[in-house]
């Protein structure tokens, strides 16, 4: 069974496929055309940004090398294009710096936009003390970009300069669409080392110190209470 499932991935994927026994040339050909073709539009769908800046042909190239070096292995239709990017940001040789960020920031929102939905019944603060744990919405996520690649859409006819400093995004699902709000570094640094932990705020400011000079632990609990108004963190524990 195996050797067979083998003989078709190579039937579909490779770039000078193998002939599969039992299956005429024709029926490979159209059956080989189907498969990558829907498995290409999956991800063409999530990325129309990269697909305007690129061209198609460009992009149809990408999709193609990402066939054969590490053909999809997921069922789930939308997650093609998460597929396709995590293959992209190991791939030699992007475009342009900025590419690798598009793609990311492109499919994150596929992924956003199918994260799970909030459990029901539990009792949040809406205000941070240094004893509680962060609670961040299922669907939030957190970018780190050098390029403002947030703010391309499908009107951009060119890269964007890099940023002079990197910027970090912290982007979640509210009414059913993407949202995102810049954060300063030490709050995407004090959330990251909260959630990796699963640890107390106190235990991520007492992080932040070791690494800065000065840390503000007043206003950054106050930036922590406006990504909860905002609705990017479910609350504290």
């Amino acid at each position: 069974m195996k050797d067979l499932q083998r003989q078709v991935a190579r039937m579909l994927f490779d770039p000078s496929p193998t002939a599969l026994e039992g299956m005429s040339e024709r029926g490979q050909r159209v059956y080989r055309r189907q498969v990558r073709g829907g498995l290409m539009s999956g991800v063409r769908l999530a990325i129309p940004i990269a697909i305007e800046v690129l061209g198609r042909r460009r992009v149809d190239e990408l999709l193609a090398r990402w066939l054969a070096e590490s053909p999809a292995t997921t069922r789930l239709y939308w997650q093609l294009p998460l597929e396709f990017c995590q293959w992209f940001m190991e791939a030699p040789d992007p475009d342009h710096p900025a590419l690798r960020e598009l793609i990311h920031w492109e499919t994150i929102e596929v992924d956003i936009l199918n994260a799970e939905d909030p459990p029901e019944g539990l009792s949040l603060s809406s205000e941070p003390t240094e004893a509680s744990s962060v609670v961040l919405d299922p669907s939030s996520r957190l970018c780190i970009y050098t390029h403002p690649v947030h703010l391309m859409d499908t009107a951009s006819t060119g890269w964007p300069e890099p940023l002079p400093g990197p910027i970090f995004l912290l982007a979640y699902r509210r009414q059913e669409r993407l949202r995102w709000t810049v954060v300063s570094p030490q709050v995407a640094q004090l959330l990251a080392a909260v959630i990796e932990t699963q640890g107390s705020i106190a235990q991520g400011l007492s992080f932040l110190e070791g690494m800065y000079a000065e840390v503000d632990r007043a206003s950054l609990l106050s930036e922590l209470r406006s990504l909860t108004s905002a609705g990017a963190l479910m609350g504290f524990d």
